[in-house]
């Protein structure tokens, strides 16, 4: 039996036969990143704490080029991307890419303190400058009444 252009392997719905992944920017101060790949079909992006992939967690699955993570904690991560058959599933010997990693490290306590001090200095200075310009103004008025 010809297997027609829908069977796995064939055509665009049958899975990636290469995949290349990458992250960027590789170090985030806050949690946020971009994986994008390049593949000939649909895969599944699979995320791990550990450089082996002992426990993995799925991130993304389908035919986009591309997904945002947000709100990771502290720590090294490490994503592959592999190949997905037409159904979703796994593709049996489908590619696996090559694994890359991002270092998430926040910005420090002190620092966020300090930039939410500064901000709230010129939240007062700006409400400051306003209340007495409004004096001025209402002063100058009744200056010119009188």
């Amino acid at each position: 039996m010809a297997a027609g252009p829908d069977a796995e392997g064939a055509g665009s719905d049958g899975p990636a036969t290469s995949i290349e992944l990458s992250v960027s920017p590789s170090e985030s101060a806050d949690g946020v990143y971009q994986l994008s790949w390049t593949a000939s079909g649909p895969v599944r992006i699979e995320e791990s704490t550990q450089a082996d992939f002992a426990s993995v967690r799925v991130v993304y699955a389908g035919r986009d080029r591309a997904t945002t993570l947000t709100g990771r904690r502290d720590g090294r991560y490490h994503y592959r991307a592999r190949a997905l058959a037409s159904s979703g599933a796994l593709a049996v010997g489908g590619a696996i890419s090559a694994p890359v990693s991002v270092q998430v490290s926040h910005h420090p306590l002190s620092r966020a303190l300090l930039f939410f001090g500064v901000g709230g200095f010129v939240f007062v200075a700006t409400v400051g400058l306003i209340v007495v310009g409004d004096r001025r103004l209402a002063q100058e008025r009744c200056d010119d009444r009188g």
